[in-house]
C-alpha cells in the first residue's frame, strides 16, 4: 500500500536534518545554476567559468577530509554555524563583489561550506534514525538534499527574472537563515 510505501522511504525521525539540508541547499541550487552566466553577464566570462567549479569541488573534498573527526568529537552544532557562515560569505561576494579574485574566493567559501554541511546532516540524520530504520532516514535526507538543489534553480531563476543576479545571490542568503533557525528551534 502507498501508506506502507512512504513509511519505508520516509523516517520522520530524520526531518530535521533533512529540512535543514533542504534549506540549505537552496542557494546551492541556484548558484549552480547560474554563476556561469553571472560571469559571463558580470564581464567575468574572461574567467573561465569551470574554474569555479574546480575550486569549489577541490575545497569541498578537502573540507570533507578535514572536518570529519572536529564533527565525531564535537558533533555536527561547529559544522553547521561554520557552514552557514562559509556559504553566506560565498553569496556575499558574488552578490557584492563582481571581481575576478571575488569569483574565485566565492567558490572556496561555497565549497567548503557544502564539503562541511553536507556529512555533517547525513551523520545527524543516521545518528537519530533507530538502527534497522537507517535505510529510510537516508532516504528521507536524500530527498530533501535533491529536492533542494532542484527548487534552488528554479527559485534562483525566477529571481534572477525580476531582480537580476546579485539581488538573486543575496536574497538567497534568507534559505541559510532559515537552515540556522531550523537547526537552532529543531535540530539541536
Amino acid at each position: 500500500s502507498l501508506r506502507h510505501s512512504l513509511k519505508t522511504l520516509l523516517n520522520k525521525d530524520a526531518l530535521p536534518a533533512t529540512l535543514i539540508i533542504f534549506c540549505f541547499l537552496l542557494p546551492y541550487g541556484a548558484v549552480n545554476t547560474f554563476v556561469a552566466m553571472y560571469a559571463e553577464d558580470t564581464g567575468l566570462g574572461l574567467v573561465n567559468s569551470g574554474i569555479y567549479f574546480t575550486f569549489l569541488a577541490l575545497t569541498t573534498a578537502l573540507m570533507r577530509a578535514l572536518t570529519g573527526r572536529v564533527a565525531d568529537k564535537k558533533g555536527e552544532g561547529p559544522m553547521v554555524y561554520a557552514s552557514i557562515a562559509s556559504l553566506g560569505l560565498s553569496l556575499l561576494l558574488l552578490a557584492l563583489w563582481p571581481h575576478a579574485a571575488g569569483y574565485i574566493l566565492s567558490a572556496l567559501f561555497f565549497g567548503a561550506g557544502f564539503g562541511m554541511m553536507t556529512p555533517s546532516m547525513q551523520a545527524m540524520a543516521m545518528r537519530i534514525a533507530e538502527p534497522e530504520r537507517r535505510g529510510s532516514a537516508s532516504s528521507t535526507y536524500l530527498c530533501g538534499f535533491d529536492i533542494g538543489i532542484g527548487l534552488g534553480g528554479i527559485i534562483g531563476g525566477l529571481l534572477v527574472k525580476h531582480f537580476g543576479y546579485t539581488r538573486m545571490f543575496a536574497l538567497m542568503l534568507l534559505a541559510l537563515l532559515a537552515s540556522l533557525a531550523v537547526y537552532q528551534f529543531w535540530g539541536r
